[in-house]
């Protein structure tokens, strides 16, 4: 066993220094997650015939997952166990690269598990292609209605020009057509250490930065149009169920990766599929907010300050791919704390009705200004003032009675 209290100075000896050089590491963060953690392990374990190394990161665990992975790893020398306070996934990621002796990575969540043979089959088309990152097909199952489903928008066959391409080849649709996810990926490690890819340590969209940091990068991406991981959604300890916690974290991913795209000169060639995502992104993160201040939150600071910062204000309605999107878009540019209160926040995956309702309210509003500022209104006023006045005090009699 390896056990270490972080990556970079933990006075152990090198994590697997008594095996072969491993042709995969799979990396795993992990919090509270043992219940989970056999199958994972296993389905790590049984990849590339065991040239593999499973470097195990516990960001806190609370629930005995950390004592099963030290019992694990005194049976299995693949097994390498490192330990963080409380940091976040992103940052346990990056202290799993940093030992790391792999030919390639995968980023496997601890609640989630790998198909038999998938990382063998992707590392052989990556060789076999010249690619830098893989990407493969996931299965979603639904912790909270039990129902199991192909997560299509993770992988945009529609998109694709061809089984292997490089990502200029799909500039204006890249970041729509892969999910920012890492564990539906497999990378090159001399790629991610030439690229010195890290993962943004952060507690939310973490491996948003690193994941399309990697794509565009890439001198080649090729895809895998099969199965590979099956993922478990709707997970209470998983990153998601702290959305209102802090609800800008995803903001602050997309403004890490405008940053890269500026500075490598690429920001125009990427403009369009970023500006498309970043949109798409602030409306299902308003969409999955439970907690009202944290809406309010969000909202305001979207609207007031990052649109503008991410740069949508440079494209047009021509320009969306989601055209529901930049109607709810214009109409939160449109649309006050007030009036948004009144009409309540679309949850919905059609076509939104929010701006024709608002728009509603706008008509009803300017139709009764237009009626109070009538003369017709005013005479019927005066005229009706003493009946008024009557009925008003027959009630209060009534309610005396």
């Amino acid at each position: 066993m390896s056990e270490a209290t972080n990556c970079i100075d933990s006075g152990q000896v090198p994590p697997g220094s008594g095996l072969a050089e491993p042709l995969v590491s799979v990396i795993v963060p992990v919090y509270n997650t043992r219940e989970y953690l056999p199958q994972c392990l296993d389905s790590a374990l049984s990849q590339c015939g065991g040239s593999v190394e499973v470097i195990c990161v516990d960001d806190g665990s609370t629930d005995g997952g950390l004592e099963y992975l030290r019992e694990r790893s005194r049976e299995d020398e693949r097994i390498t166990v490192m330990r963080q306070e409380r940091k976040g996934a992103g940052a346990a990621r990056n202290c799993g690269i940093e030992c790391a002796r792999g030919r390639f990575y995968h980023f496997l969540d601890s609640d989630d598990y790998l198909e038999r043979d998938i990382l063998e089959e992707s590392i052989a088309l990556m060789d076999e292609r010249a690619a830098d990152v893989l990407v493969f097909q996931v299965l979603q199952h639904n912790m909270s209605n039990g129902r199991q489903s192909i997560a299509r928008n993770a992988f945009r066959e529609e998109n694709f020009p061809a089984e292997t391409f490089a990502p200029s080849e799909i500039s204006e649709r890249l970041f729509n057509t892969f999910l920012s996810w890492a564990h539906n990926k497999v990378f090159r490690a001399d790629f991610v250490q030439q690229k010195a890819l890290r993962f943004q340590e952060i507690h939310r969209t973490n491996d948003l930065f690193f994941t399309y940091s990697a794509l565009f990068n890439a001198s080649v991406i090729t895809v895998l149009p099969k199965v590979g991981l099956h993922y478990r959604a709707n997970q209470a300890s998983s990153s998601q169920g702290t959305n209102s916690l802090y609800p800008l974290d995803f903001y602050k991913a997309f403004a890490e990766l405008r940053t890269a795209l500026v500075g490598s000169g690429q920001w125009e060639q990427y403009r369009s599929s970023f500006l498309n995502e970043a949109v798409h992104s602030t409306m299902y993160n308003l969409r999955s907010q439970k907690d009202p201040d944290a809406f309010d939150r969000l909202y305001e600071f979207m609207k007031t300050e990052g649109f503008s910062l991410l740069g949508v204000e440079e494209i047009c309605a021509d320009d969306f791919f989601y055209k529901d999107d930049y109607e709810r878009y214009l109409t939160m540019m449109d649309t006050t704390m007030h009036e948004l209160a009144r009409l309540g926040w679309e949850r919905l995956d059609k076509e939104s009705t929010f701006s024709k309702n608002l728009a509603k309210l706008k008509k009803n509003q300017q139709s009764v200004e237009r009626l109070k500022a009538s003369a017709a209104y005013r005479v019927g006023r005066a005229m009706t003032s003493a009946p008024r006045a009557l009925k008003r005090l027959a009630k209060k009699s009534t309610r005396r009675n």
